[in-house]
Order: C-alpha cells, then sequence, then structure tokens
C-alpha cells in the first residue's frame, strides 16, 4: 500500500474491539510515535 499509494505508513490499530488498540512495535521511530500519539489524541477528542 506504501508503494501504491505513495502514502506514510502508520502503525497497526486493531478496530473491531470495544475500544481501539494501538500498537507500537519495537522497532518503530520517533515519527510513528509521535503519529500514533496525534491519532490517540484525535480520537479521545472525539469520545
Amino acid at each position: 500500500m506504501k508503494s501504491i499509494g505513495q502514502a506514510e505508513v502508520v502503525v497497526p490499530i486493531l478496530l473491531g474491539m470495544k475500544k481501539p488498540v494501538h500498537v507500537l512495535q519495537h522497532n518503530c521511530s520517533v515519527t510513528d510515535i509521535v503519529n500514533m500519539a496525534a491519532i490517540t489524541v484525535v480520537e479521545a477528542k472525539d469520545k
């Protein structure tokens, strides 16, 4: 998807549970952590 869509890949988010679960891999970068934190803040703000 990254190469086809030329988009930035954000770490996995598990759906279908009562609450979303955000997963950071052991080898993630600082950018990955910041992106996931931003997604988490937006989701928390919406609830």
